[in-house]
């Protein structure tokens, strides 16, 4: 009368464990094939990428120039050099050398240690005898200076030092072109310590 019971237990025991194996091999089976799917996936998308000549988040470039500029304003103990990124991404944005806007922040105040006493002005935009353009911060007179470059001086045909002297420092051009001379020199030291930095 025991063994009856006993066998019951036994088919009940042995049901669930086989009903158990099969469920996780079922599960190993769903899991595997997702993985499968998901790399099929990604290969697929990748490869779209890479056919389509599109740029990933792993495919960023290292850009020096943020590098470069601050440390050229470090070396020279430029009050901008804390907001030296700001020089650089407005400059981007504006799609004007961010040395051309270092170099004529060091002829115009020696990168901003003879700017106008706390008016965060390295530029020398809006200064006209007793009146003094002066602002916030730094990185609010690189965005003035950046934009001022684009609209007045780059869309207007005027991209070299020489060129821009004409308008923005009228009178060095009879002072053989001294402005340009001082600009196209500080901005070549900025090459040069990109070249460097990134040893070429």
């Amino acid at each position: 009368m025991i063994v009856w019971p006993l066998l019951f237990l036994l088919t009940i025991f042995l049901s669930f464990s086989l009903l158990n194996y099969r469920t996780k091999y079922i599960l190993k089976q769903v899991l595997a094939e997702e993985n499968i799917n998901n790399f099929i996936s990604q290969s697929s998308s990748n490869s779209l990428i890479s056919v389509l000549g599109l740029k990933t988040a792993s495919d960023k470039v290292y850009d020096p120039t943020y590098e470069v500029v601050n440390k050229y304003l470090t070396s020279y103990k430029s009050p901008m050099a804390e907001e030296s990124d700001y020089l650089v991404k407005y400059a981007l944005d504006f799609e004007i050398d961010p040395y051309l806007i270092g170099a004529i922040a060091m002829c115009e105040t020696n990168l901003g240690k003879k700017s106008p006493p706390d008016c965060n002005n390295p530029f020398g935009l809006g200064v006209y005898g007793k009146k003094t353009l002066c602002f916030d911060s730094w990185a609010d007179s690189f965005h003035l200076m950046a934009k001022t470059l684009r609209i007045k001086y780059f869309d207007r045909g005027m991209e070299t030092p020489e060129d821009i002297m004409v308008v923005y420092c009228p009178q060095s051009v009879q002072k053989d072109g001294a402005w340009a001379k001082c600009v196209n020199r500080f901005r070549n030291e900025l090459e040069e310590l990109e070249k460097q930095i990134t040893n070429l």
